[in-house]
């Protein structure tokens, strides 16, 4: 997890050039440590404010972004008008957040359980640092909007990728693994073939859980 927002664990085995290219500005503009960070700050700041963090008699913490307009007191954000009005700007956004998503994954996975050099997660890797291929990132919509969370996460965030980590929900099968960050729950594929078994995933996930509905963010759309 990127230090800006207060990341602490490190994964040895990641190679200098990977972490210089992550922390650089892409084609598509920001940098993708610079996405991951930019779009859970507003989470990261919640969660402050609700912990009394931030506030009277405490250190403020930036309400604000290079990206995005926050008003915490209205539970309002808004992108900033030089962004609004560059074309493609937010696709071009929401492509290096996905890959972020997966360069996290990837880095915890191997932090965790030691066995991201698989050849299995070769395609990871090729979607993360070069862009290429076209996968899904799924995101699940809470039916409540209380997420209880252990003091002084939001400080030093930790990404939940096994269900006996966090809660029963979690599902890691059919070719997608789901994991949870900032009290936000994804879900991306552990398989080049994900899509051979996707519809029995979707059968399994669909029934009502704690984070339905969801919805399938791809690029490009493939038309479900």
């Amino acid at each position: 997890m990127p230090q800006g927002l207060g990341g602490d664990l490190i994964c040895n085995n990641v190679c200098d050039d990977c972490n210089k290219f992550f922390g650089q500005k892409t084609k598509r503009g920001p940098a993708i440590e610079e996405a991951i960070k930019e779009t859970f700050h507003v989470s990261r700041l919640r969660f402050l404010a609700a912990q009394n963090e931030i506030g009277r008699n405490k250190a403020l913490v930036k309400a604000d972004s290079l990206f995005f307009k926050i008003d915490l007191a209205k539970h309002k954000v808004s992108l900033k008008t030089a962004y609004k009005l560059k074309p493609h700007f937010q696709e071009g956004l929401c492509r290096l957040l996905k890959r972020g998503l997966y360069k996290m994954f990837l880095e915890e996975n191997e932090r965790v359980n030691g066995d991201s050099n698989a050849s299995k997660y070769d395609f990871i890797r090729e979607f993360a640092r070069y862009d290429l291929g076209e996968y899904p990132v799924i995101y699940f919509h809470r039916k409540h909007g209380i997420v209880l969370q252990e003091l002084g996460y939001a400080k030093s965030p930790k990404l939940y990728l096994k269900p006996e980590e966090r809660s029963k929900y979690l599902i890691c099968d059919y070719g997608i693994h789901e994991f949870e960050f900032f009290g936000h729950v994804f879900g991306i594929p552990i398989s080049r073939n994900w899509n051979l078994t996707y519809d029995l995933y979707r059968k399994v996930i669909i029934p009502g859980t704690v984070t339905r509905p969801f919805r399938e963010w791809f690029d490009p759309p493939l038309g479900r």
